[in-house]
């Protein structure tokens, strides 16, 4: 059997929300390889052809914070919506119906992914962006899209300035924190505590 291990990965164009979604997974989640990013399809053994598209423009929804607890699997993610994503997807070992998502923390501590789920729920990040470009990913080949290579301190007030290693040696509620902010920061200004921004 071959060990490569090949995705398909749609990137967040270079903006705001990218630098403040990837500070929140990097601070959920330290060790995390990947920046940011809607897996569509994989993993496959042979690198799928034709499935690349360095021009692919659109925008996405996201929906909220959501999680694979019922799964037995400790992920807390950001499902979204796009036009037309189900053309693109093609995830043979998905169980159940697809759930295009961005993935903030997928890590083994039960308890904490439980308490960021219950914190993200509350504070709704529901916002849009724009995504650009298809890619094939090699999981098993270092990435030029490596997640700690991405991640901009400056992003937010709290951690501007800061090295990537102090934040991953803070307490995990404070590391929930930045990762609470960088989120809340995406929403819309205008969007108020009751009303969800619809695509």
């Amino acid at each position: 059997m071959s060990s490569q291990r090949y995705f398909v990965f749609i990137y967040p164009k270079k903006s705001e929300i990218n630098s403040l979604l990837n500070l929140a997974i990097f601070s959920l989640h330290p060790q995390e390889k990947w920046p940011a990013h809607i897996t569509v399809a994989g993993p496959f053994e042979r690198r799928p052809t034709s499935r690349a598209q360095p021009r692919f423009d659109r925008t996405v929804f996201s929906l909220g914070a959501w999680n694979f607890f019922q799964q037995g699997i400790s992920t807390v993610y950001l499902k979204v919506g796009m036009n037309d994503i189900w053309r693109y997807w093609n995830k043979p070992s998905f169980i159940g119906n697809p759930v295009p998502h961005i993935s903030l923390y997928n890590g083994q501590d039960e308890e904490f992914a439980q308490k960021i789920f219950n914190k993200l729920h509350e504070i709704r990040p529901i916002f849009a962006f724009d995504v650009e470009g298809i890619e094939v990913i090699n999981s098993s080949a270092q990435s030029r899209m490596d997640l700690r290579s991405v991640v901009d301190v400056n992003t937010l007030p709290h951690t501007r300035g800061m090295q990537l290693d102090e934040i991953a040696s803070l307490p995990k509620a404070e590391r929930l924190e930045i990762a609470s902010e960088a989120l809340l920061k995406c929403r819309p200004s205008e969007m108020s505590a009751g009303a969800p921004l619809m695509p």
